[in-house]
């Protein structure tokens, strides 16, 4: 095997490698990469977590629009996890947003009428349809999020102290 052929394999490891340091290895491995991320406090674990999206709500004429480009609205890609310390944390995947917490009762969550974009996001067996979720905490604006069915009916567990 020649230098050209060895530095052709090592290179691509080499930025593979960097970037998952970038992402994940500095904040301590994944385990900081998600302690990070969803803001928990030490000692706190993860009991239950879902991929969720912001519902952005778009108007039609831009649903239109995009979809003549074959686009669609995707929403913020979002974490949501209830945890040991029975909290609902929301973080974001995409940016450097600050996680988002909640004790059980600074938060109601209920079921929005309106369906969402994606029709089916993955849960725990499976892709499964989607509900969009609101909560709606006692200061400040309701989120809407679309998630797994599964996860917006624990969520709504968690917030009934079930």
């Amino acid at each position: 095997m020649g230098v050209k052929q060895f530095l052709a394999m090592l290179i691509p490891l080499a930025i593979v490698g960097g970037y998952w340091w970038f992402k994940v290895g500095r904040s301590g491995g994944t385990e900081g990469y998600m302690r990070s991320k969803l803001g928990l406090q030490d000692g706190e674990q993860i009991s239950a977590m879902w991929t969720c999206y912001a519902d952005l709500n778009a108007s039609l004429a831009r649903q239109l629009g995009l979809a003549l480009v074959g686009l669609q609205v995707r929403g913020i890609n979002l974490m949501l996890a209830l945890t040991s310390a029975s909290r609902l944390t929301i973080g974001d995947n995409t940016k450097s947003n600050a996680p988002i917490a909640f004790q059980r009762g600074e938060v109601v969550v209920s079921e929005d009428a309106k369906s969402g974009e994606h029709g089916t996001l993955a849960g725990p067996r499976g892709l499964e349809p989607t509900v969009v979720m609101l909560l709606t905490p006692a200061e400040g604006d309701p989120l809407r999020l679309e998630i797994a069915r599964s996860g917006f009916e624990a969520v709504a567990a968690w917030s009934r102290g079930a």
